[in-house]
C-alpha cells in the first residue's frame, strides 16, 4: 500500500513551528488561534491561494472549519484528509505551509495539478499527479 509523503516534524514542521512561535514566545494554541484567522483574510482577499497548498488544503480547510471559520464551505475530501493528516492541527497547519512553500518554489502556487510523493512498502518513493479542486472555493474565485 503506498503513503503519502509527509512533511518530516522534526526537519520540516518543528523548524517553521519554531519561527512561528517565535521561539516559543507563543504556546503551539496561541500560534494556530492567530494563523487561522490571518489566513483566512489572505484567502477572502484571494482564494485561488487555496491551490497552493495541494493536498494538503483538506487540513487547512478543516482547521478553518474547526475554528467556527466557514467562508470557505464545509465540503472536506474525507480520503485525502485521511491521507495527510498528522491528527494534530497544529502539524496539520504547517505540513500545509510547507506544501505551500514547495508549491510556490515549484510553480505550482495557482495550479490545480500538483506533483507529490508517495512511499510503497519498501520504501522506494514515486512520484504521482494529484488535482486539487474544492467546488466550495472555485465559487470565490472572480
Amino acid at each position: 500500500m503506498r503513503k503519502l509523503y509527509k512533511p518530516d516534524i522534526d526537519t520540516i514542521l518543528k523548524p517553521l513551528l519554531e519561527q512561528g512561535t517565535e521561539n516559543g514566545k507563543k504556546t503551539r494554541g496561541e500560534w494556530l488561534a492567530g494563523i487561522i484567522p490571518a489566513l483566512a483574510n489572505v484567502l477572502r482577499k484571494d482564494p485561488r491561494q487555496y491551490m497552493s497548498f495541494g493536498p494538503y488544503w483538506w487540513l487547512v480547510k478543516k482547521c478553518f472549519i474547526n475554528a467556527g471559520i466557514d467562508d470557505f464551505g464545509d465540503f472536506i475530501d474525507a480520503e485525502w484528509f485521511e491521507k495527510a493528516t498528522y491528527s494534530d492541527p497544529v502539524w496539520d497547519m504547517l505540513a500545509g505551509f510547507a506544501y505551500q512553500e514547495f508549491s510556490a518554489a515549484n510553480g505550482m502556487f495557482y495550479s490545480h495539478s500538483h506533483l507529490i510523493a508517495f512511499v510503497d512498502e519498501d520504501g522506494e518513493a514515486e512520484e504521482d499527479q494529484y488535482v486539487l479542486f474544492d467546488e466550495d472555493m472555485e465559487a470565490l474565485i472572480k
